[in-house]
């Protein structure tokens, strides 16, 4: 299941943070709704999956820079940490989170 939680992860993060160029804004809207709507039915085993994902990508934005300089942190917007501090807590995960 970690594949697909990883997946899963990506595309999700991919939805809610494309911009024009990435993906025709009709229809990131549209998957963002179909997102907010099977967000709420996953399973508890699905949701720890997505935790565990996401709780790898906090530790690399939190991670100090590399040998070169490179801090994954410093591209990661205030929005993007939310989000992902959402799937580790599970709100993301609760019915209208996505409309707060």
């Amino acid at each position: 299941m970690e594949h697909l939680a990883q997946l899963a992860f990506e595309h999700m993060m991919l939805i809610q943070f494309s911009d024009e160029g990435d993906i025709d804004p009709d229809y990131s809207l549209k998957l963002v709704e179909a997102l907010a709507t099977v967000l709420p039915t996953f399973a508890p085993e699905e949701q720890d999956a997505l935790a565990t994902i996401a709780k790898r990508v906090r530790d690399q934005i939190n991670a100090p820079p590399d040998e070169y300089g490179y801090q994954p942190g410093l591209l990661t917007s205030v929005e993007e940490r939310e989000f992902v501090d959402a799937i580790i807590s599970k709100k993301a995960f609760e019915e209208g989170y996505f409309y707060a």
